[in-house]
């Protein structure tokens, strides 16, 4: 489960997310601290912690079957929205990136607009511009062609209000 977190994650989300028991969990940690896998941290009153390098979170998660990351990603996605709303409302990206690798599209779609939307309001044209082109690539233009044909103007909306046009 850590390892779909990313490569840092707090204490809260994970227990949040993994279906272990407190206990359980304590121990995994444990002997991923001793193993000089993982690096505990407190921070802003939270306890932290994070992969000692990006390549030990990586071999970690590719080591993970797809249908397992998946599962991984889904509950995520789904503990960021159910406890924790405030982050979702403020980086949105965040939980869109589980439910996309989650296999959620139309949940990921509307996380990708809302978080160009953030970007665009804050002058963030390039971030915005990211953000609209992954919801635009999550939708199926098919099936939603209403919302392709949104996330295609706001796309083209965000180098107009860069160039000042």
């Amino acid at each position: 489960m850590a390892a779909a977190l990313g490569r840092d994650f707090t204490y809260a989300l994970l227990a949040a997310a993994t279906p272990l028991p407190e206990a359980h969990l304590q121990t995994e940690l444990a002997t991923l601290i001793e193993a000089d896998l993982l690096i505990p941290a407190a921070a802003d009153g939270q306890m932290r912690y994070m992969f000692r390098h990006a390549l030990i979170q990586e071999a970690a998660y590719a080591a993970l079957p797809r249908r397992t990351r998946q599962a991984h990603h889904r509950r995520i996605a789904q503990t960021y929205t159910d406890r924790f709303p405030e982050l979702v409302k403020e980086q949105p990206e965040i939980a869109a990136h589980h439910f996309a690798q989650a296999g959620m599209q139309m949940e990921a779609a509307e996380l990708w607009l809302h978080a160009g939307d953030r970007a665009a309001a804050r002058g963030a044209t390039q971030e915005a511009h990211v953000f609209f082109t992954r919801a635009l690539a999550t939708l199926d233009p098919a099936d939603h062609e209403r919302r392709w044909r949104a996330v295609a103007a706001r796309c083209r909306a965000v180098p107009a209000r860069r160039s000042g046009r």
